[in-house]
């Protein structure tokens, strides 16, 4: 099989190219940091049961999980980026919808159904941009890329605040976003990634293929998703005010925001896969340290925690480089969804094993299942590295 060629822009067009991928993974985020909440909300509102409220919160992960190994015959059946404008378009309608038909039955059919449409938005956003970096600034561009989904995360729920969480009002405000996002797509006709063939592997295969980067973006869900639904929770357990447990997380979120430009310049000027390594330590090493810090008084805290979720968050873009540098075409869809499906498993994994630890072993039960996934990844990529060393050279299959 032909190796895919690398597509070619004028700078120019690059940066076109770029700017209406990074639309659309902040569509991507703004999108779901604003309908889990907003669904949460509306539903509690109207004297749902909570169990009920949890189990649509998890709706669009299950369905990010069965649609993932599907999404490279979809793009090579539809098209690159006519399957983007299928996402945003299906996106679109199913927000719309939800006002019309507000009944529980009918929003876990459409949350299940908006999870499948966004993660499609999500995995051909990020397989966009990594077929348009170039290879000496990808840690850079994909810096960027974090950036960009780490701020669209913490404006998403600022919707709420702006229009509420009744009526037709923040559904139509969502819809409105929705179509300024998909506007730079218009423009790039000539500019997108042309898909085509048949991957070399699949979705579910490319966990053997790829054990380093399997692991990486499996950890990387893992821990955040842990640390987004349990850290306040340990917090204040750990003594501080509700505000304050609230802001620890804040912290980490504004320190994953520092940290993605520092960790990309890296990606593009050591081996990427030493990087992973040293960022796992430090992952690893804040994991156990937190109970012992969590203990001191004043700034130390506040510095620990963006610190260590800041630089250790900074996996997942490192990993994505990697996967840019060693697959083209429709091996590099099928990795991205495997990228999807893996933060998935991250995501339903991370928060129920953390949550029952704390119920086992006591409020510091939160970071043991975060420390032992760590530890885990920490021991495979280290004799994976020693493999690839012994060998001369990195190949695709690391």
């Amino acid at each position: 099989m032909a190796v895919p060629q690398q597509l070619v822009l004028s700078n120019g067009d690059r940066r076109k190219s770029l700017a209406a991928a990074m639309s659309c993974i902040c569509l991507f985020g703004i999108t779901v940091a604003v309908m889990s909440p907003l669904a949460s909300l509306n539903l509690e509102a109207r004297g749902v049961e909570r169990t009920t409220i949890g189990l649509m919160a998890a709706v669009p992960a299950l369905t990010l999980l069965a649609t993932n190994p599907f999404i490279p015959a979809l793009v090579r059946f539809f098209g690159f980026r006519r399957y983007i404008f299928g996402c945003i378009a299906l996106q679109l309608l199913l927000v719309l919808l939800m006002p019309v038909f507000d009944s529980v039955p009918a929003w876990f059919i459409l949350r299940g159904m908006m999870g499948a449409a966004v993660n499609g938005l999500f995995v051909a956003s990020e397989t966009w941009i990594n077929s348009v970096a170039e290879e000496h600034s990808r840690g850079r561009v994909l810096a960027i890329y974090g950036t960009v989904l780490s701020g669209s995360f913490a404006l998403g729920p600022l919707i709420i605040a702006f229009a509420g969480s009744d009526g037709f009002t923040p559904f139509l405000v969502i819809a409105g976003i929705i179509l300024l996002a998909a506007l730079p797509l218009l423009w790039t006709a000539q500019i997108s990634p042309v898909i085509e063939g048949r991957p070399t592997f699949g979705v579910l295969s490319f966990l053997i293929l790829a054990p380093t980067l399997v692991g990486a973006v499996f950890l990387a869900a893992f821990k955040e998703m842990s640390l987004s639904a349990l850290l306040p929770v340990y917090g204040i357990q750990s003594g501080f005010a509700e505000g304050s447990a609230a802001a620890l997380l804040t912290v980490g979120y504004v320190g994953s925001l520092l940290s993605q430009f520092p960790v990309g310049w890296l990606a593009d000027r050591m081996d990427r896969y030493v990087l992973l390594i040293c960022l796992t330590v430090v992952g690893l090493a804040g994991a156990v340290g937190l109970p012992f810090v969590m203990q001191a008084e004043g700034v130390l805290v506040w510095i620990y925690v963006g610190v260590w979720i800041g630089l250790s968050s900074g996996s997942y873009i490192v990993a994505m480089a990697i996967v840019g540098e060693r697959f083209r075409g429709a091996d590099l869809v099928a990795a991205n969804s495997a990228f999807g499906f893996l933060w998935g498993m991250g995501s339903l994994t991370g928060p129920a094993l953390s949550g029952a630890a704390m119920d086992v072993m006591g409020k510091d039960g939160f970071v043991v299942p975060i420390a032992c996934v760590a530890g885990l990844y920490l021991l495979i990529s280290v004799y994976r590295q020693a493999v690839r060393s012994k060998a001369g050279a990195p190949t695709p299959s690391s």
